[in-house]
């Protein structure tokens, strides 16, 4: 037979909840830092060969890496700027008849999508003996630039451009922007796209007999993003605690126009909150929201959603909890390790849910059974013979009694010409000696009552019961 016991339906909680440091995004360029090679470079220090994921086709591109080649030229000029690996070419030469100049191939992780922005930045450094320039440029195509220019230079069209004129001698120095795919593009090209003649220039202070007629640049932390990944995803947080932006990129927060220093959100009150996001060099960038909840306001919320129940084993039956990342479950006061509940045995468990730093926010209590209907049915319920509903408060009502928990009932009551005076589903069900609204006589009455409950030992048993009770006020 089927028995009216209901597993648990836990529906999604509308609110997210994150553990409030937001990852970093994907950066979009394979091996950034030039810190991944096939083996560390000797003598030689060409980049092809030894790094990975970056060529130089048709130039002598340099590759150092402190684990191995680092000439004392680049030594006194700079170390990398994170990590032990940086790549070098020369960006510019005045001296021979052809320019000579070098370029770095990059690859990306995934293809760019079509008329989707994003922002590029990466980080150069003037050598030792260099002359300063003002062109330092990227370009991103379908396909590897491979072919030998005629006369040495890539005229390409850039996608991201230094604007800041001639950079300093002495620092590292970011070169950043954002611009719209084409789609597609798999392959980043670095160097400079113009002419000699349209190259500004400039010499440092000149050392005697040495004159300066190149420029070599060393380049490190190669990033790519794409616009979207850069802003947070709507969250919500209690009441109390902060948040912690990205700052590790040229990004700021604002709030109804303040800017939150240092990328840190710390609300004074609960309440829903619009925070915008700009990105240097390319503007606004997008908005998300934070919802400042209360500890009494979560609890509210949740609540709809937990009830107390019964399960069969022998269905199978198991509870898969929401959010595991977040809030916590204890089960009979052990704290639940995976996000699925399937009771192993009989019982009553008690689920505590709770969220870290606010209160507990509810208990659930599933009681476990063997729904096996048995005929051997326990003694566990006891049926009053005669009943006074004469409003004393003392055995006003004809009713069952008794320890276990009915799960199902179907309960009549006849008259003495065996017309139906009273029915009930109710487990809970009372007879008060009326029908019709109105009290019937003193005298017996027959009733026949068929029960499905829960024993002792927690199975599921099914009973019938037939007999008649007097009723005297």
């Amino acid at each position: 037979m089927t028995s009216s016991i209901r597993p648990l339906f836990w529906p999604g909680l509308f609110l997210f909840f994150f553990t409030h440091n937001f990852l970093a995004a994907q950066n979009l360029i394979k091996n950034p830092g030039f810190e991944v090679y096939y083996t560390c470079p000797d003598d030689g220090g060409q980049l092809m060969g030894y790094v990975k994921y970056w060529k130089s086709y048709f130039s002598t591109t340099d590759y150092f890496n402190l684990c191995g080649y680092y000439p004392p030229f680049v030594a006194q000029s700079a170390m990398p700027r994170t990590g032990s690996g940086m790549a070098g070419a020369r960006w510019l030469i005045m001296t021979d008849p052809i320019p000579l100049r070098e370029y770095l191939h990059g690859e990306l992780i995934d293809p760019l999508r079509p008329n989707n922005d994003y922002y590029l930045e990466f980080y150069v450094h003037l050598s030792n003996y260099s002359i300063l320039i003002d062109q330092y440029s990227a370009h991103f195509s379908q396909n590897p630039i491979t072919d030998i220019p005629p006369d040495g230079i890539l005229y390409l069209e850039p996608h991201v451009q230094n604007q800041n004129g001639i950079l300093p001698a002495r620092e590292w120095v970011r070169i950043s922007g954002c611009f719209t795919a084409a789609g597609e593009e798999r392959y980043i090209t670095l160097g400079n796209f113009v002419s000699n003649e349209e190259t500004d220039t400039l010499n440092p202070v000149p050392i005697p007999g040495i004159p300066i007629q190149r420029h070599y640049a060393l380049i490190d932390d190669v990033a790519l993003y794409s616009l979207s990944s850069l802003i947070p995803s709507d969250t919500a947080i209690l009441e109390g605690e902060s948040l912690a932006f990205n700052t590790s990129l040229p990004l700021s927060y604002r709030l109804n126009g303040e800017a939150l220093l240092g990328g840190q959100f710390a609300p004074d009150s609960a309440g829903l909150y619009a925070i915008e996001v700009a990105l240097e060099p390319c503007g606004a960038i997008g908005s998300f929201q934070v919802e400042v909840y209360t500890c009494e306001a979560l609890g509210k919320d949740y609540e709809p959603f937990l009830s107390d129940t019964s399960v069969c084993l022998e269905e199978g039956w198991q509870l898969v909890f929401p959010r595991t990342d977040t809030y916590n479950y204890r089960i009979n006061g052990q704290l639940a390790t995976e996000n699925v509940f399937a009771p192993a045995d009989t019982g009553y468990y008690e689920i505590l849910v709770e969220l870290p730093g606010c209160i507990v926010l509810d208990t659930i209590r599933i009681l476990a059974l063997d729904c096996t209907i048995s005929d051997e049915a326990p003694d566990c319920f006891f049926i009053p013979s005669a009943f006074s509903p004469n409003g004393d408060g003392r055995n006003d009502y004809f009713r069952l009694y008794g320890p276990c928990q009915v799960q199902e009932v179907e309960a009549r009551i006849f008259g003495r010409w065996g017309g139906l005076l009273f029915e009930s589903t109710d487990p809970g069900f009372r007879w008060d000696g009326t029908a019709g609204g109105k009290a019937v006589s003193n005298g017996l009455y027959v009733y026949a009552i068929r029960l499905v409950f829960v024993g002792e030992d927690k199975r599921v048993y099914e009973r019938e019961e037939k007999g008649a009770v007097v009723l005297l006020r």
